[in-house]
């Protein structure tokens, strides 16, 4: 049986040395509050870890205590003080008793621990490196997972953002059982540059209960960067300053059965809308291509979909039916390949363009006095989906999800007072913006309707 590891960590930094002051030692001293907390192991009311911290050079000038962990949310609190001069600092954090009630003594650092304990995995010795701040405290934090002897298999987990160039992805994993309500077998929020390739994928493994079959995994994109991120925050905080700009996905939420001592291999695609900038609009770069969609108020209403690429063959576009719902009723259907335009074309400097116009004629006679929006969906081919884990022989079936960017309009066509019509485009927010599918589909088999460039000979 293999111990699981998991470990949440979070150093977070601030202010800078007193220059004023720098004549005394006290200018050089802050302190380390680590911050202990278990996780998913039902029926603990005490847990005891042994903590120590000290500079990472030497094993020599350490603090080390046992504290206690007392149920609850509040987590155990061990403070030692350190010297900016000895940086970095290590923090040393052991799971080392757990106890059904709060026993009479806790003994002394790395002394026997009390009788009556409940059994768990030992994730061993945990580690993380603090950088101490002169004259301020420093919080050091451990999540740690603990799972009980014949109650744990394994999820495998790999992410993958398809964003274009990056340099570093930040992302939220967790794994609950199916407790009512669920409970989080472990959670870690990971990058890019710890956990995998720098250029936004990365794997972890962790722990799932087998005592309750039935387990989910959620997975939550922080942020992507230029460069490595700074690992600023704990597990669904605020993501590091410095982000690039995109529409966020949803998080992805997704059930799977945990099998004792097995690996269940879990595979999360997601396609990234990063937002740009650059012609002074709000434009979406999706894959290889960068979309505009508008909603138009000229003589006719018209919505308008148009996507380029560097490529001389023009991308493919998808839409659904055009739907009018009033009140949340739909009262109108229109087939956008039966009322719009479609066109493509090759630039002379190279690149292409794919162009879809849809005029739909609304009839007001539907509406009555009614609130009523127009919705709408489309999106443009996607790159080659990565492919699936294999199913190996003799072990659990692989879980795959892969979600993507679709543009999604929902405009106000009419209210109490009569039709309504404003112009509106793409934006981060408002009534036309980008929303993700999550499914194992391939982009495009969501959708009605497709346009795709005539085939050159």
């Amino acid at each position: 049986m293999r111990a699981s590891l998991i470990l949440v960590s979070t150093v977070l930094l601030g202010g800078c040395l007193d220059a004023g002051t720098s004549g005394t030692d006290a200018a050089f001293r802050g302190t380390l509050r680590v911050e202990v907390t278990p996780l998913n192991l039902a029926g603990a009311q005490s847990v005891l870890f042994d903590v120590g911290a000290g500079p990472d050079a030497e094993d020599i000038d350490w603090s080390r205590g046992r504290v206690e962990w007392t149920g609850g949310e509040e987590p155990a609190v061990f403070v030692a003080p350190c010297d900016v001069r000895d940086a970095p600092h290590r923090v040393e954090v052991h799971a080392v008793g757990a106890y059904e009630a709060r026993p009479s003594a806790l003994g002394e650092f790395g002394a026997i621990v009390p009788d009556g304990g409940i059994d768990y995995q030992d994730p061993g010795v945990l580690e993380q490196v603090a950088v101490c701040v002169a004259a301020q405290e420093t919080p050091v934090k451990f999540d740690v997972a603990l799972m009980r002897p014949a109650q744990q298999g394994f999820l495998d987990t790999a992410v993958f953002a398809h964003a274009g160039e990056v340099g570093d992805a930040v992302w939220d994993l967790q794994v609950v059982n199916s407790d009512t309500p669920p409970v989080p077998v472990w959670q870690q929020r990971i990058t890019s540059s710890e956990y995998g390739d720098s250029v936004g994928n990365a794997s972890y493994v962790g722990p799932c209960d087998a005592n309750l079959s039935a387990n989910a995994f959620r997975v939550r994109l922080v942020g992507l960067f230029t460069e490595d991120a700074e690992h600023q925050s704990r597990f669904d905080a605020p993501g590091p300053e410095g982000a690039i700009a995109i529409w966020p996905p949803s998080i992805i939420d997704r059930g799977f059965t945990c099998f004792e001592d097995k690996d269940v291999f879990a595979q999360v695609d997601i396609t990234v809308a990063r937002v740009d900038r650059a012609s002074g609009g709000v434009r979406a770069r999706i894959g290889e291509a960068v979309c505009e969609a508008s909603w138009t108020c000229a003589d006719t209403s018209t919505l308008e979909l148009a996507c380029t690429s560097a490529s001389d063959i023009a991308p493919t576009l998808h839409l659904d039916d055009l739907v009018v719902r009033c009140d949340g009723a739909e009262v109108a259907r229109v087939d956008p390949s039966a009322v719009g335009t479609v066109s493509f074309e090759r630039f002379v400097a190279g690149g292409s363009e794919a162009r879809w116009k849809v005029a739909p004629a609304l009839d007001p006679t539907l509406f009555g006095e009614r609130s009523c929006v127009l919705e709408a969906a489309g999106t443009v081919d996607l790159p080659a989906p990565r492919e699936p884990p294999e199913h190996r022989p003799g072990e659990p079936d692989p879980v795959f999800q892969r979600a993507y960017p679709r543009i999604s309009w929902t405009i106000p066509v009419h209210d109490a007072n009569g039709a309504r019509c404003e112009d509106a485009a793409l934006d981060v927010g408002g009534p036309i913006t980008i929303t993700y599918t999550s499914d194992d589909a391939v982009a495009g088999t969501f959708y009605t309707h497709s346009a795709a460039p005539p085939i050159s000979r």
